[in-house]
C-alpha cells in the first residue's frame, strides 16, 4: 500500500490571555517546529473564528449544527474538529498558514 503524502497540518490555534498562554503556545511549538524542518505548511485556526464560520456562539451549538449536517459527534470537542477540517477543506482564507 503507498504511503499518502502530508500537505499540510491544521489546529485549532490557542486564545488564552496571560499566563496560560505561554502554556499553550508551548504545546503550538511542538506542532510547528516538526512540521517546518520538513515543510509541510501548518494551518492555525482561531475557536471564534472557526464558530463563525458556522454561524455559532455557546458550545452546545456547534454539535447541533454538525448533526444538522448529518455528521454524528459525541462532544463539543469532536465537533469542533469536524468543523475545523470542514473549514479548511473548504479553503477558508481567514485560516492562517505558515511554512
Amino acid at each position: 500500500m503507498a504511503r499518502k503524502q502530508l500537505t499540510h497540518i491544521a489546529y485549532e490555534a490557542p486564545i488564552f490571555p496571560g499566563r496560560n498562554k505561554l502554556s499553550i503556545c508551548g504545546y503550538s511549538v511542538q506542532i510547528d517546529a516538526p512540521c517546518y524542518r520538513r515543510s509541510i505548511p501548518v494551518i492555525r485556526v482561531n475557536i471564534n473564528v472557526l464558530k463563525k464560520f458556522v454561524g455559532v456562539k455557546g458550545a452546545e451549538e456547534p454539535i447541533d449544527a454538525a448533526c444538522v449536517r448529518g455528521l454524528s459527534v459525541i462532544n463539543d470537542h469532536e465537533a469542533d474538529a469536524v468543523w475545523l477540517c470542514i473549514y479548511v477543506a473548504e479553503g477558508s482564507p481567514a485560516a492562517k498558514t505558515i511554512a
